[in-house]
């Protein structure tokens, strides 16, 4: 008798409750931390180490949208995400656009809306193994192609490394000011377990 087969790595299916689209993560085993050659590694990404994942799990295919935080507002009555940032750019509901992350919300809040569509937030080490979706480098493409950064984010190309280095106290207004801010979901290149951003 043949067994029936699982989800295959990166299969999709959609949530019926917040209406997203989660992939399928297969277990396996990568080098968690600092890839080789990584020039932006920080301290608390070494030593790099094996880690193994020994359960295959359902992952957002890609960041909680404004839409899906909606939904569950109106389902279980959680407050409104905050409205606009230290500049005054318009975020989540007041940003007029379901396709955004909700961003800026507390880890509680983010482990209730995981509960409610019937999961729970990943773990360090599966949230980076998901992102690897098999590859060993820092990135798995080119950063223009598969992120939005302070780089690529706003009206016009900047360096923002060297805004933060030379202007670090109007760093935030800098970027304010060339329209940097968040961006709909799923807009760029996605993993090869159809992960997005």
């Amino acid at each position: 008798r043949l067994e029936p087969e699982g989800p295959k790595a990166g299969d999709t299916k959609v949530n019926a409750k917040d209406g997203q689209k989660y992939a399928w993560i297969p277990p396996g085993r990568f080098t968690m931390g600092c890839s080789p050659g990584d020039s932006e590694c920080y301290s608390d990404e070494k030593p790099s180490h094996p880690v193994t994942i020994s359960r295959g799990y359902w992952l957002g295919q890609t960041p909680v949208t404004v839409g899906a935080w909606k939904r569950y507002r109106a389902a279980s009555g959680a407050a409104a995400l905050q409205a606009k940032d230290n500049e005054g750019r318009k975020l989540n509901e007041a940003g007029g656009n379901d396709s955004l992350p909700a961003v800026a919300m507390t880890h509680e809040e983010a482990g209730s809306f995981c509960a409610w569509v019937g999961g729970r937030l990943p773990t360090e080490g599966e949230w980076e193994y998901a992102a690897r979706a098999g590859t060993a480098g820092a990135r798995y493409g080119d950063l223009d192609a598969v992120a939005w950064y302070g780089d690529n984010s706003g009206r016009t190309r900047i360096d923002s490394a060297e805004i933060r280095k030379s202007d670090p106290r109007n760093y935030q207004q800098r970027l304010f000011e060339n329209g940097n801010g968040p961006k709909a979901v799923g807009l760029k290149r996605k993993n090869d377990w159809n992960l997005y951003d």
